[in-house]
């Protein structure tokens, strides 16, 4: 996982007070009343998920998108190439808590979110190993205001998306960060939706079966080799998630907290997140990933 943002405390007026993540929700329009559709790229190294947003009148950034952080960041360097509005130093939980941002505007087409309260974080230590440049990280106060899907193999992402027709869905937790109920050998997991992990995690003090191989993660799996953890991969012999078995699916263990479905589980999917009611449909499996 890219980021796990916490909300932070505190106040909630802009203009006469220190901006603050709590109970903060931006004012969403669908210009269009239809569902939106916005270009998706896939990282070819990272297998990450990004895309552009307008910011302002005329501004663009280029996010990731990031399902396992509850709040959308900006990078210092961009907030003030934008002129967004600074909190007071210091705001929110902690000395090292991120500093709020106001944005009026961010726009993914027709969809757009005004009077976002967003958090600074610098990306360079991203930008380098993936050769790019990144302004933020698109979080679940965004991604999930409305129906999302993913549809990887035409490369979208789909605000206001329709209910999938046909389909049961699964029922997690919902809220700005989405879970997925697993089933591992018989004992059913709650698997956070990450789309900013590029593996999906299992944490090696809750697996005691074989594993594949040993070591550290190869280089193009970043997510995790940035912080320098040793991992491994688990041999399951049944894992499903609802009476689909994952037979393709390896979670890499580790030394974290958190259980994860990240871009290897994604992108096998036309994935749909209704966050509000805690609904996740699986529609059958995207070519792209193989």
């Amino acid at each position: 996982m890219l980021l796990m943002s916490a909300l932070l405390a505190g106040g909630q007026e802009p203009r006469h007070g220190r901006l603050s993540f709590s109970d903060y929700r931006p004012t969403v329009t669908n210009l269009t009343r239809k569902p939106v559709s916005v270009p998706l790229e896939v990282h070819p190294d990272a297998k990450i998920f990004l895309v552009r947003a307008r910011v302002g009148k005329n501004l663009e950034g280029r996010f990731i998108v990031d399902t396992g952080s509850a709040a959308t960041m900006v990078t210092p360097a961009f907030a003030q190439k934008i002129r967004a509005e600074f909190s007071a130093p210091g705001a929110g939980q902690g000395p090292g808590a991120a500093q709020a941002v106001r944005l009026p505007l961010l726009a993914l087409g027709a969809m757009q979110f005004e009077n976002l309260v967003a958090g600074t974080m610098s990306l360079d230590h991203l930008n380098k190993p993936l050769k790019t440049q990144l302004d933020g990280i698109l979080g679940g106060d965004v991604l999930f205001a409305r129906r999302l899907a993913f549809s990887i193999a035409s490369r979208r992402l789909i605000l206001d998306a329709p209910e999938p027709a046909g389909v049961k869905p699964l029922i997690g937790a919902g809220g700005w960060l989405v879970g997925v109920p697993l089933t591992l050998e018989g004992q059913t997991k709650m698997f956070l939706l990450d789309s900013g992990a590029s593996r999906s995690v299992l944490p090696e003090r809750e697996w005691q079966g074989a594993v594949l191989d040993g070591g550290r993660v190869n280089r193009g799996d970043y997510a995790e080799t940035l912080v320098g953890l040793k991992t491994c991969t688990a041999v399951i012999k049944d894992l499903r998630v609802g009476e689909m078995p994952l037979p393709w699916l390896k979670l890499t263990l580790t030394e974290t907290n958190q259980r994860l479905l990240g871009a290897d589980f994604i992108s096998r999917f036309l994935l749909t997140i209704d966050a509000e009611y805690g609904k996740v449909w699986l529609q059958p499996p995207s070519p792209y990933v193989q």
